[in-house]
């Protein structure tokens, strides 16, 4: 992100421009009018509704996020626990491997596989989702951090990993560190959250949750993506960008020839001066 490369010395860091959001759409609903999208993800009202959205690739940690729930559930088995898992469950993974050998079986709805080969499922309908999640795990290498802001824009708290923009993003949540990196033969470097922490994370949001009787929900988080994340000011921050390149490209990019010294000479003797 922007402040990594900041520490990193780089002094000609650009602001980022983050992926806009409708935010006539993207707002707090109530659960109470939720009832059928809460019972869909296997949800209930009085249970501890945790969601994961993510492609089923190697570089999410769905693997990580999976070890940290079960640390919590083992931990805390009277917690009542829900997991909605919303992603392609083979792809780089084998997800239903997973869940079977980490025994989450009892505690994890997925999406219908055929509904997301097709292409998924509409944007109002994802709003829904995240409407009735209690927390986002998050806890992966993300570029731009969609579903986090998609998540706090509905008020969500939300589980991120230090390394990447979770720290430029998030005002309502918890970050975890990694306990290592790998590297991919093609250079990726992948952060791998410490599945402790995504515990300890958890047990810190279910108690906050605890005193607070309810689903913790910010409005200091709506307010933040209400007013940085609208497209209409990502787009505002874009023209700005645009405009700063095209003057560049007029200025240095153009094939113009200087003037000759002799030339700037004659042109100087001929200005005449009142």
């Amino acid at each position: 992100g922007e402040n990594s490369l900041r520490k990193a010395g780089f002094t000609n860091v650009e602001p980022a421009i983050w992926l806009g959001l409708d935010t006539e759409l993207w707002k707090p609903q109530p659960r109470e009018e939720l009832s059928d999208m809460m019972s869909l993800l296997g949800y209930e009202h009085d249970t501890f509704n945790l969601l994961i959205v993510a492609a089923n690739q190697e570089r999410k940690n769905i693997r990580e996020m999976f070890e940290g729930i079960r640390l919590f559930h083992q931990v805390n088995p009277s917690i009542p626990l829900r997991l909605y898992l919303h992603t392609q469950m083979r792809r780089e993974r084998d997800l239903y491997a997973d869940i079977d050998e980490l025994g989450l079986g009892e505690i994890v709805t997925y999406s219908d596989p055929y509904i997301m080969n097709m292409g998924g499922i509409a944007e109002k309908e994802v709003v829904m989702m995240f409407n009735c999640a209690d927390v986002l795990l998050n806890a992966c290498l993300e570029g731009f951090g969609l579903c986090m802001t998609q998540a706090q824009a509905c008020g969500v708290p939300v589980i991120y990993l230090l390394e990447g923009p979770g720290s430029e993003l998030i005002v309502h949540g918890v970050g975890v560190p990694a306990i290592a990196n790998i590297t991919y033969p093609n250079q990726m470097t992948k952060p791998i959250p410490n599945p402790m922490a995504i515990a300890h994370a958890l047990e810190e949001l279910w108690d906050r949750q605890v005193r607070n009787k309810g689903p913790l929900r910010s409005e200091k988080a709506i307010k933040f993506i209400q007013e940085k994340f609208s497209w209409k000011n990502i787009a505002e921050q874009w023209f700005g960008v645009i405009d700063k390149v095209m003057w560049e490209r007029e200025r240095f990019c153009y094939d113009i020839p200087e003037a000759a010294d002799w030339l700037k000479e004659k042109a100087e003797e001929e200005v005449v001066l009142s």
